[in-house]
């Protein structure tokens, strides 16, 4: 991302002036962008949990529930589940349900994969969800953000029996930030390429 995010701002923003850029801990960032942390531009950002499998009065409700086979299925927008909950196993464990247009980032198995929900959907402790603050951050160009963070996410990975991140170092994650406008033109140039 950090390579489009250039050379889209090399192309569509060129001014007279030479660009100039700032190094940080993720790379080189445009200067008048700035660097903060993802939990820093959003509303919530959250663990799931899993109904017990021993009760079938929890499963094959009318809640879709997320799991990380279906992430690692899905490219940038999740439209369906394979697994559905009912809402007495949601009651019943830690999951919650994700409001559309979040977006939901694997800490377990593939760390760091991203998607944007388009439907309301519960999820497991494997992975968090996340509601963006809309006056402070494009969901679009989170998504690409976190999708450029695997590197940094790998260089804080816990290994214990599964290679994981926790949310607390999720919400740590750094983001390069433009102006909203800015964040949804380029959101939108990178959804065309």
């Amino acid at each position: 991302m950090q390579e489009k995010i250039t050379n889209y701002m090399n192309t569509v923003q060129k001014t007279e002036e030479e660009d100039v850029f700032q190094e940080i801990e993720i790379g080189l960032i445009p200067e008048d962008w700035d660097l903060v942390r993802l939990g820093d531009v959003c509303r919530k950002v959250k663990a799931g949990g899993t109904p017990s499998r021993g009760q079938e009065s929890y499963w094959n409700g009318d809640i879709p529930f997320l799991l990380i086979e279906d992430m690692t299925a899905t490219e940038k927008y999740l439209r369906h589940t394979k697994s559905s909950i009912t809402k007495k196993g949601l009651e019943n464990s830690s999951s919650w349900i994700v409001p559309p247009n979040s977006i939901i980032l694997s800490l377990y198995g593939t760390v760091g994969k991203a998607v944007i929900n388009e439907i309301p959907v519960s999820i497991t402790q494997n992975m968090a969800g996340i509601i963006p603050n809309e006056q402070k951050a494009d969901t679009d160009f989170l998504y690409y953000a976190l999708e450029n963070s695997k590197k940094y996410l790998w260089s804080v990975i816990d290994i214990s029996v599964h290679k994981h991140i926790t949310t607390t170092k999720a919400k740590q994650i750094p983001i390069p930030l433009p102006s909203l406008p800015e964040q949804r033109k380029i959101a939108k140039v990178l959804g065309t390429i």
